[in-house]
């Protein structure tokens, strides 16, 4: 079907008259009336009753109407998809950040690529840097950003755009808080550590011989460490703003409460297309 004379119908309806419709789609008023009279005997139906001064929709164009509007979007994004596909834009990209990295400016550069590419289906995973690292491990991911230096093969590459500084808190009354704490003073204890999706380890936070407590957010971290539950790592910038709850502890654990790596992984093996690309610089200057 003619996809003109469906719009003629909308125009008409969404402009008042066939006159003001066929201004709208630069088109004489003749063509639009009988582009809605053509439509009508391809549906063998009235879409307007024309007794009156102007055109009334009857009772099947009003159903009709908005089922014409959908058809008309949905061409609107074939034709964009078309044209991005012709170009070189990607059908689908799945962008994973470490849940320690998302903020209200990669939130809002997320916004402006979907307004960028309104064809490109976009799929945003909120996860831990060790179960990013699997799905891209398993090929499911186009861009992250993970914190720490993981070792991958040669199909990834990696960008570092920052460090990201951790620290290890207590309770406010905790022992450990009055000194230098290292691995054996953690012995018997317990640490608070982000759940994983996939039940992996943080090579980077997760302490070796010591029972783990995992939660899914920052607020039950702060909550149990508060409440002499256990202690953890989280990031310096977040423990400055609880320190009415907690005490930042002074460590010797290796790397452990110290910087992080933020690294931008693009996977080699994934669609790179221009959609990708536009999406790597704008993460890359946020940092």
């Amino acid at each position: 079907m003619n996809t003109e004379k469906i719009r003629a119908f909308v125009n008409a309806v969404e402009c008042g008259s066939f006159t003001a419709a066929a201004r709208k789609q630069n088109k004489a008023q003749s063509w639009v009336s009988n582009a809605i009279a053509d439509l009508e005997i391809d549906l063998n139906l009235t879409l307007f009753d024309r007794s009156a001064y102007k055109p009334i929709l009857t009772s099947e164009g009003q159903t009709l109407l908005l089922h014409a509007k959908n058809l008309l979007s949905a061409e609107t994004a074939f034709l964009n998809r078309a044209h991005h596909l012709s170009d070189g834009v990607e059908e689908r990209i799945v962008v994973a950040v470490d849940d320690w990295l998302m903020n209200q400016d990669i939130r809002l550069a997320l916004v402006e690529f979907q307004t960028t590419f309104p064809s490109v289906e976009l799929v945003i995973r909120q996860l831990m840097t060790q179960d990013i690292i699997h799905l891209i491990e398993e090929n499911e991911v186009d861009v992250a950003l993970a914190t720490g230096r993981w070792f991958l093969d040669k199909s990834v590459q990696f960008q570092t755009l920052d460090y990201i500084e951790t620290c290890l808190i207590c309770s406010k009354n905790n022992p450990m808080g009055q000194k230098k704490v290292a691995h054996s003073d953690l012995v018997g204890t317990k640490q608070i550590s982000r759940t994983s999706a996939f039940n992996l380890e943080n090579k980077y936070l997760d302490l070796p011989d010591i029972e783990h407590i995992n939660v899914d957010d920052m607020e039950s971290v702060i909550t149990l460490v508060e409440n002499d539950i256990g202690w953890a790592f989280i990031p310096k910038e977040i423990a400055l703003n609880h320190l009415s709850r907690i005490k930042i502890v002074e460590t010797l654990v290796s790397e452990k409460g110290h910087l992080l790596r933020v690294e931008l992984i693009t996977s080699e093996l994934r669609a790179n297309g221009i959609a990708t690309q536009w999406l790597k610089n704008k993460l890359a200057t946020l940092y």
